[in-house]
């Protein structure tokens, strides 16, 4: 079987997205198919930092194609203050349908498409939503068939999804009409399934965000042979905020309490992303820099040697009940490291609070600053949390496995069945 894979997000951009799709396409190729990637030539404006590129990315494993993002030439120079505050203002009215990663999309449907010879089926992977339209382009133009992979939803979406009503009316027409077409729809978890049920009236597939195996090795046996210090409880947050959907406050609250009754020293909090802002705000606000630190971003790599050291890795849920399907890639990786997690945000009933304790790995406190100060106040053992045997058994969510589950979905819309 040939797959064309679409998707904005791909190495050397790191994050989960990239690296699921990435992940997808080495296992299908291992497993013996063919497998194109179409996806940009990355630029750090548009995508994010970049990292040195992998040798797999090099390698013959599967054909990687990028696409040069369509430029506006500048005439007179950069835009100033006033031109670029209304080009972001206009973006506001239809932030999906404007997004300025979409300049690649005609770019694609302009170039040779000699490499559609022999493909049977199209998987176009959301965000950005122009992979979805290059998808559809691409399956009717050479009556293909093509998946729907959506890592996060599109109109769906109540609560990230921030078009004006006219535009919205119009997105959900446009979506409705590739759901339609489409041979399958693809979610990383069972709520957002169901918010796709909900919506559309579309039974989707299921495909975890998952782990890599591979990636999380050398943090297993750094886990395995790590002391930890009697004296110190060290907890560890590694991603982003979205505040006040995803915000740390009954953390700096609990410290602060604690801090306040003399129940504080023995917890030592890190936090690793991209400058947090917020957390720089609150620790001032709270009083607790000898509590706090913020770290800058680092490599996947040494993310997980990071979470290896932690006694336990905070995971912050949103807060927005419309967000209910929300599991991101951090909260496989935390529960296949061994690491407990202590959970903060949310609601009961989340998918992610219900996987914390289904599973066993670790607590969940949601909203509940009093719980929460009177649980830290005397953590000493990671046990506390949770058992690290729970950890165990989680190889159903490695990528290997996922990608194989993936397979069978393809396979399955290729036949027919």
């Amino acid at each position: 079987m040939h797959i064309l894979l679409i998707s904005n997000f791909f190495p050397p951009v790191q994050n989960t997205a990239c690296n699921r799709i990435l992940s997808f396409a080495r296992y299908w190729t291992e497993a013996g198919h063919k497998v194109t990637v179409l996806t940009t030539e990355k630029h750090p404006s548009l995508d994010g930092a970049l990292i040195e590129r992998a040798p797999d990315l090099n390698s013959d494993l599967f054909k990687l194609i990028e696409v040069p993002y369509v430029t506006v030439p500048e005439t007179q120079g950069p835009p100033s203050q006033t031109t670029r505050s209304s080009r972001s203002r206009i973006r506001t009215l239809a932030p999906t349908l404007l997004d300025r990663r979409a300049r690649w999309y005609l770019a694609a449907r302009r170039m040779p498409l000699e490499f559609m010879e022999g493909v049977d089926i199209i998987v176009g992977s959301h965000p950005v939503v122009y992979a979805f339209f290059l998808a559809s382009f691409l399956g009717r133009k050479f009556k293909k068939k093509f998946v729907l992979d959506y890592r996060d939803l599109w109109t769906a979406d109540p609560g990230s999804y921030k078009s004006i009503l006219p535009i919205r009316i119009l997105e959900k027409v446009l979506e409705k009409h590739l759901i339609a077409r489409a041979a399958a729809t693809v979610t990383v978890s069972d709520g957002q399934a169901l918010m796709m049920k909900e919506s559309f009236g579309c039974q989707s597939q299921v495909v975890e965000n998952g782990f890599e195996t591979e990636v999380l090795r050398p943090g297993q046996l750094k886990r395995q042979a790590r002391v930890r210090s009697p004296d110190k409880f060290k907890i560890g947050y590694f991603g982003r905020f979205f505040i006040p959907n995803r915000d740390p406050l009954p953390l700096f609250e609990s410290l602060s309490k604690l801090k306040a009754n003399g129940k504080a020293g023995h917890l030592e909090i890190l936090f690793f992303g991209d400058s947090h802002p917020e957390a720089v705000a609150y620790i001032e606000k709270y009083g607790v820099a000898d509590l706090v630190k913020s770290f800058p971003a680092v490599s996947s790599r040494q993310a997980i040697l990071e979470q290896a050291d932690c006694d336990a890795l905070l995971f912050i849920d949103w807060n927005d009940p419309s967000l209910k399907g929300v599991m991101t890639g951090k909260i496989y990786e935390y529960a296949a490291l061994g690491v407990p997690i202590l959970h903060i945000g949310g609601y009961p009933g989340s998918d992610a609070a219900e996987f914390i304790l289904r599973h066993g790995i670790g607590r969940c406190f949601y909203n509940d600053t009093q719980a929460l100060t009177a649980f830290l106040s005397n953590l000493k053992d990671p046990n506390e949390i949770s058992n690290s045997s729970a950890a165990n058994g989680f190889e159903t969510y490695s990528r290997a496995n996922l990608a194989r589950k993936y397979l069978h979905i393809l396979e399955g819309a290729v036949s027919g069945q």
